[in-house]
């Protein structure tokens, strides 16, 4: 039995889908706004929502056949994930809380899909950034070198 009452989803799966639905909506007008292709935009995130909820049902369905090492290893394999995409955006994060809240609830993965994200910006920030930096860098010492 959960720790945290089964209710509790039912608060936190519609506020955190309206939220988070609501993000991506932003975005993509912010991005209409811009000039950007509003069509190229919107297949992006529904392509971002799709891979995160098939992501957290691979995790999912390898806890329920109990495949321990399988939910393991892409449970550990998140901030890497978390390096190659911005998995901090909205459409990354329902589509992974709504995979897991099956099996787990709503609460668990909304607070896992939280520090994931947490992670994610901070890699995107960071690392990401600093290895653009340093690319850019060889790049142009290549190019005035050669």
């Amino acid at each position: 039995m959960p720790r945290i009452s089964n209710w509790w989803g039912a608060v936190v799966l519609p506020v955190l889908t309206y939220t988070l639905g609501g993000r991506v909506l932003q975005r993509l007008e912010r991005a209409s706004r811009d000039g950007a292709d509003i069509r190229q935009a919107s297949r992006g995130a529904v392509s971002a929502f799709t891979a995160a909820l098939l992501y957290g049902a691979a995790i999912a369905l390898s806890v329920a056949i109990k495949r321990s090492e399988m939910s393991w290893f892409l449970f550990r394999s998140l901030p890497l994930v978390a390096l190659l995409w911005p998995v901090y955006r909205a459409e990354y994060m329902l589509g992974f809380v709504l995979a897991l809240t099956y099996l787990f609830g709503a609460v668990l993965p909304t607070v896992i899909a939280s520090v994931v994200a947490v992670i994610s910006w901070v890699l995107h920030r960071t690392v990401r950034r600093g290895v653009a930096i340093v690319i850019d860098r060889l790049r142009r010492t290549q190019t005035s070198g050669a």
